[in-house]
């Protein structure tokens, strides 16, 4: 089993946890090392709980090469004279590296000094190529998601059946969040490959589907084919990352991914209104066709096969799949995130007979699934002990609550605009802009700064500070009439928030996790955020279905229909197209309107407060993993948010001092010898720093 044996390449000596490894070069971390000291004193810091005995350069050769022993999958990357070994004994590379990866030479199982500096562990040209090929599918996924949102209105007109609309959208949303822990199991059996293969095709038939359909059940069901398919292209491709990316610069890669997916989110929309304009609603999903066949066909030739489970052929791999297990999870999730969707205050509530019919046996199986896998099932399809662990549930949670708010934003603050300043949907849709672009910007800012200092709570921190405070903002600023200032600038806050903690939650998930489940734990991510996305939306539209009714009885003493108030609801630009006798309501029915929506509002900030709260009691890990793969756990804690802004500002003063102080040293000295990242060092300050202690040098990291 990967990570359990040694691995290939180093010694018995080279074990982490309270084990000295020994190095020849300098850390290549970001820790405090005395490059002045002679080649024959070590200088020893410490990790966490881990002690490292570094054997350093000579003044003299500051650009001798390390001599480490590194197993043969980095042999594309250092040539045999730099690792020491003979040139006869250096393994093949290039074709062997694209036909498959073994994971257990993956690095967050094997000594950080083998790790490559650059993160890629893959040929450059190979891995850019595999790289655009995920980019691809992220940018598929967020189109298809948004796409739907301009054309609805056309849809429901050609077909004549308002009343369905809804699920074009839904039934999208479903079907991808019951299906993303499926792919994390099946990961680990047919490998990363095969299943993203399998999602791009059950993708391509979707949205075939979708183009074609003859009407509007048979576009439902191509939409909720495609979902099926954009769940494996989410999951997998997260999951391809970890596989391809050392886990201290994951943050980066995964950064500039989520700004693919942030503009796929902002194209999606405008190509929808343009085609629906322009051409036909049909070749909103046409279009997307030769893509999907260009990424099947990278796929094909440039993905290398990574994961794949030594368990035998086909046919015994099938025979490990827990399919009463999957039976149980599919229908008792679909069942319930049915009966939650189908919730719409007064008609539809819990006592009535087709929400109550979807909502408790959808509970009922999955209480069985639970029961199934925890006494039954010989291959689990969720491994439970991932929720034993604390530090990941409470993560899980936080994406549960980053679900809510963020889906729940992005879907109600639209609603707003067009009831308070009277936008259609194309232009509320750009009103948005500011939160999607800050999201992006941020999202990749934070995954380079992760990727860069090894520090990924304290973008987290503030992300989820932000989050909260610009809930609160938005809640006590918003009414009609509002300057549009005062909108950018709450949207701004918001979108910052949650660009900081769309990548870093994902780090901090794959820290926190043993090697050998970090496919299962980003599967589990990605579902909880999605769960958290359908709850927040239902159940503010719950809210909106509860309280609008209410606030224009009170205001308009019963005299305004029932008809038009769920009219309103569903559309609420009809509030500017009442008829004639309630034509001197409308400022009545738009205050109605917006203080429904300021409860919406009102319920993202003990949400997001309760996740700001819980991530203090997570512990930070290491962005390297011990030999057997399993996480290591650094000596402090989050302690709370201000302690964690005061460890960034401190990073980066740290790295401008050090800069000017090479210089002037260098300047008086003639020249001092260039650390691992470049810099100067000197014996007073690095020695200051082994004497302040291992806490110290690790916070000035």
């Amino acid at each position: 089993m990967p990570g359990t044996s040694p691995t290939p390449g180093f010694s018995d000596t080279d074990r982490r946890g309270s084990d000295a490894t020994f190095l020849t070069s300098p850390i290549q971390d970001g820790h405090d090392t005395a490059a002045n000291s002679p080649s024959s004193t070590p200088a020893v810091t410490r990790r966490g709980s881990v002690a490292t005995v570094c054997k350093l350069d000579t003044v003299n050769n500051p650009d001798k090469k390390a001599v480490s022993k590194s197993p043969s999958f980095f042999s594309d990357q250092t040539s045999p004279s730099e690792k020491g070994e003979p040139a006869s004994s250096s393994p093949s590379t290039g074709a062997a590296d694209s036909k498959e990866i073994s994971p257990s030479k993956l690095p967050d199982e094997q000594d950080e000094s083998a790790e490559p500096s650059h993160g890629r562990l893959l040929p450059l040209g190979q891995f850019l190529a595999c790289y655009f090929c995920l980019a691809l599918a992220i940018l598929l996924t967020s189109l298809d998601q948004t796409i739907a949102a301009c054309i609805t209105p056309t849809i429901s007109t050609e077909f004549g059946s308002s009343s369905q609309s809804s699920w074009i959208g839904t039934a999208f949303l479903l079907s991808s969040t019951v299906f993303q822990p499926l792919y994390g199991r099946c990961c680990d059996v047919f490998g990363r490959k095969m299943l993203f293969l399998a999602a791009q095709i059950i993708f391509l038939g979707g949205t075939a589907l979708c183009g074609a359909a003859p009407n509007m059940t048979a576009l439902i069901i191509g939409r909720a084919i495609a979902g099926i398919g954009g769940a494996g292209l989410l999951s997998v491709t997260q999951i391809m990352i970890s596989d391809i990316v050392t886990l201290k610069k994951r943050g980066m890669y995964h950064g500039i991914l989520s700004s693919v997916n942030g503009a796929g989110s902002v194209i999606g929309p405008l190509a929808g209104g343009v085609f629906a304009s322009k051409v036909s609603w049909r070749w909103a999903f046409y279009f997307q066709l030769p893509i999907v066949a260009f990424t099947m066909a990278c796929t094909v030739t440039v993905l290398p096969q990574v994961g794949t489970s030594d368990i035998g052929k086909f046919k015994e791999k099938f025979r490990t799949i827990d399919w009463v297990g999957i039976f149980f999870f599919l229908t008792g999730f679909t069942f319930l995130l049915l009966g939650i969707s189908l919730i719409a205050p007064p008609d539809r509530t819990f006592k009535s007979a087709i929400v109550s019919g979807f909502f408790f046996p959808g509970v009922a199986l999955i209480g069985a699934f639970v029961f199934w896998e925890l006494k039954c099932a010989k291959h689990p399809v969720v491994p439970f002990k991932i929720f034993q662990d604390p530090p990941i549930m409470a993560i899980l949670l936080i994406q549960l609550t980053f679900g809510w708010v963020f889906y729940a934003g992005l879907y109600f603050l639209p609603v707003f605009f067009q009831v308070a300043d009277r936008q259609d949907a194309v232009k509320s849709s750009i009103s948005l802009f500011p939160l999607v672009l800050t999201s992006i910007i941020f999202s990749w800012f934070s995954g380079l700064f992760t990727s860069l200092s090894g520090n990924y709570a304290g973008m987290f921190s503030l992300g989820l500070f932000l989050t909260s405070f610009g809930s609160i903002l938005i809640y006590t600023l918003y009414h009609s009439g509002m300057s549009q200032g005062v909108q950018i600038a709450t949207m701004i806050i918001l979108g910052t928030g949650f660009g900081m903690q769309m990548q870093n939650s994902l780090v901090a998930a794959q820290a926190a996790t043993r090697q050998k489940d970090v496919a299962m734990t980003t599967a589990v991510r990605n579902f909880m955020r999605s769960i958290g996305g359908v709850l927040g939306i239902s159940l503010s539209n719950c809210i909106l279905y509860t309280t609008v009714p209410t606030y224009l009885r009170s205001a308009l003493a019963e005299r305004f229909p029932e008809e038009l108030v769920t009219s309103i609801i569903d559309a609420p630009l009809t509030i500017y197209s009442l008829p004639a006798e309630f034509a001197g309501d409308v400022p009545t029915v738009i205050t109605a309107y917006v203080r429904s929506l300021k409860i919406v509002y009102l319920v993202f900030i003990p949400i997001s407060v309760f996740s700001f709260l819980l991530w203090f009691a997570v512990p930070e890990y290491e962005l390297t993993r011990a030999k057997d793969g399993e996480p290591i756990q650094r000596a402090h804690r989050t302690v709370n948010v201000f302690w964690q802004i005061q460890r960034l500002v401190s990073w980066v003063r740290t790295r401008k001092n050090g800069c000017n102080a090479n210089v002037e040293k260098g300047g008086s000295t003639g020249g001092v010898p260039e650390d691992s990242h470049g810099g100067a060092a000197s014996d007073a300050t690095h020695g200051s720093d082994l004497e302040k202690g291992s806490k110290d040098s690790q916070e000035r990291a």
